[in-house]
């Protein structure tokens, strides 16, 4: 059959070949877990949104994504099966070892240590500082967080740190936010 890689979501990588409906399993090595990038994020309005989102943050490396509870989220976030399915299918694209975990919802107020929360109109980051911090990164729903859920998740995080950082002048959706997050953190880690 057809040569294949193929991959568990859990660190193990390996070449096959395609045997009618199943993979003929060969040689497999195993990835080590890379470093911890996790994204909390409000769900987008539209379902395609979502799945774009989903599959965007697997296939730039997000190892966690955790779905916001909002004041301003018009839509709950897909289901764990649902949202397992796109990042079963953004693994295999992409060829990444390692699937995201995907949980929530959480309330704002429930995050606790250092985050990084994006707000239109702050600076620009210092992206290598923030991503060597540990910080989890925070993305709004489209019309952004109220005043209270701002208020909340710096209470929350009196332990650890919150840093607000800018995407540029323009308003972004929120995938849009999320997407250009990963990409950068990616970027930032990739040496050379």
């Amino acid at each position: 059959g057809a040569a294949v890689t193929y991959t568990d979501g859990r660190g193990t990588i390996g070449q096959g070949s395609l045997v009618g409906d199943s993979i003929s399993r060969g040689e497999e090595s195993t990835v080590s877990r890379p470093p911890d990038l996790e994204i909390a994020v409000a769900a987008p309005h539209r379902q395609e949104r979502v799945r774009f989102l989903v599959e965007k943050l697997t296939e730039l490396g997000v190892t966690r994504l955790l779905w916001l509870e909002t004041e301003r989220a018009q839509k709950p976030p897909p289901s764990p099966d649902k949202a397992q399915a796109w990042v079963a299918g953004a693994v295999e694209q992409s060829g990444r070892a390692w699937a995201p975990e995907v949980d929530g919802p959480v309330k704002i107020g429930a995050l606790q240590g250092s985050v990084a929360v994006a707000v239109p109109g702050a600076g620009a980051p210092q992206w290598k500082e923030l991503v060597e911090s540990g910080a989890r990164f925070v993305v709004g729903p489209e019309g952004g967080f109220s005043p209270g859920e701002l208020e909340a998740l710096a209470t929350a995080t009196t332990l650890g740190h919150m840093a607000q950082f800018g995407l540029g002048s323009a308003t972004l959706r929120t995938e849009t936010a999320a997407i250009a997050i990963a990409a950068i953190i990616a970027s930032v880690r990739t040496p050379g």
